[in-house]
């Protein structure tokens, strides 16, 4: 059953019913900010239910209106076939209306951590509790796109926020927003260990991007792009896609593209010019800063502290801090404006300590 979905903001407070405040409140998610309900018009069951009602009083009227001229010189199984055909649309037709009538509403609280997803009773879903997003995005030349999206759960539980309306668009960016921001860290993370991620038939490997039995190795990947209803991977050199897929059968697409962008551009820091010279055994100079493979020198009078001394550094607004490994409170500190290339510079830092825990 389709349902279209209408979205409107709200004031905190206003509109919302008082068990769903509460529940916003118990579960510590925020008051609702957006509400999405089902329309008032769209009724996909109405209009069949009530055209079978008027089918089955059409038959049997005719039956009661026609028997002594036509009907009454039938055969009785004849006669009983024809009833039977009436009051099975009246049945049908009076049972679709009745769903219709009945059939719980959805209604969709958007909270600051998450959803409340009302049918029969409030579901919460956090935004931190989503393992699986999947988007179905529909085009057509003659009407606006229309998208829905299905919601795993980490218990397992599935939700679907469906329909045609574009409205659901304006929160759906949201709730993509939110569970990419939360995936992606991890699935960079679990990359990074040396284990396989798995987006439906997309696998990313540290040797490349597999789906089913193809790898397309990384120094072969060009891009990643969500065209339209589709997932399309492109070969370097070439115009045409690799592969492609159906977005609605790829699982949190936006987590995917993130790490296949994350993936490429350590690969091009890592062919960069700078690291290089840095393989090759040159320091690399950031004005007063230097890093070498031997380790990081804070100013030209003081010797390097070597990388295996180090146990965190960080480029900060103000400065560059290092500290030693075990001792806490042994820092070194460089002012900023004492330092050139900052951008390049936090960008070096971070693959290489990146490499040397893994």
């Amino acid at each position: 059953m389709r349902r279209s979905m209408v979205m409107y903001q709200i004031s905190p407070g206003q509109h919302i019913p008082p068990e769903i405040q509460q529940c916003a409140v118990t579960q510590q998610l925020g008051m609702p900010q957006i509400v999405s309900t089902p329309s008032k018009e769209s009724s996909p069951n109405f209009l069949p239910g009530l055209l079978g009602v008027i089918i089955g009083c059409l038959i049997i009227g005719a039956f009661v209106i026609w028997y002594n001229n036509i009907f009454s010189w039938w055969p009785l199984w004849q006669e009983a076939f024809m009833l039977l055909i009436g009051a099975s649309w009246l049945c049908v037709g009076g049972w679709i209306l009745l769903t219709s009538v009945t059939y719980p509403r959805l209604r969709v609280f958007v909270c600051p951590a998450g959803l409340i997803y009302v049918k029969n009773k409030p579901e919460i879903i956090r935004w931190s509790q989503i393992e699986g997003l999947w988007k179905d995005q529909r085009t057509d030349s003659k009407a606006p796109s229309q998208c829905s999206y299905t919601i795993k759960r980490t218990d397992g539980a599935i939700f679907v926020l469906t329909n045609n309306l574009s409205m659901i668009e304006s929160w759906g960016h949201r709730l993509e927003a939110e569970v990419t921001r939360r995936l992606l860290s991890r699935a960079i993370a679990t990359y990074r260990a040396g284990t396989p991620l798995y987006f439906g038939d997309i696998t990313i490997k540290p040797q490349g991007i597999g789906i089913k039995r193809q790898l397309l190795p990384w120094n072969e990947v060009k891009e990643i792009r969500v065209e339209e209803a589709q997932v399309s991977i492109y070969r370097q050199g070439e115009i045409a896609e690799w592969a492609s897929l159906n977005l609605s059968d790829v699982p949190n697409v936006g987590a995917l593209c993130g790490v296949v962008d994350s993936i490429k551009h350590d690969i091009a820091l890592s062919q960069s010019p700078q690291m290089q010279a840095f393989e090759a055994g040159l320091p690399l100079s950031f004005g007063l800063l230097s890093i070498s493979k031997q380790g990081i020198i804070l100013n030209e009078n003081e010797d390097a502290i070597a990388w295996s001394e180090i146990a965190n550094i960080g480029v900060g607004e103000h400065e560059v801090m290092i500290r030693r490994k075990g001792k806490i409170w042994e820092w070194h500190a460089l002012p900023i404006d004492m330092v050139s290339h900052v951008p390049l510079l936090k960008e070096l830092i971070d693959y290489l300590m990146r490499e040397r825990v893994s």
